[in-house]
């Protein structure tokens, strides 16, 4: 949901302090190198329409996601 959307602030900052990793539902399509050399991934919400497609940096994506990527 965009942050737009979210009446209570304290709930985006809930998120932000709680959140750690995507695992459930994602699925990792590719990576790529910023300008900055640290990697994102290209992932897929499952049952979501490909354009909400979106990169991910990698330190919000779940290490197990990322070894099932890597293996197949």
């Amino acid at each position: 949901e965009p942050h737009k959307n979210i009446l209570d602030p304290g709930l985006i900052e809930d998120l932000k302090r709680n959140y750690r990793e995507l695992y459930l539902g994602v699925e990792v399509i590719r990576p790529r190198s910023t300008r900055g050399r640290k990697t994102e991934y290209r992932v897929y919400f499952k049952g979501r329409p490909e354009k909400e497609d979106t990169w991910v940096a990698e330190k919000y994506i779940s290490p197990e996601l990322i070894i099932i990527y890597k293996s197949g």
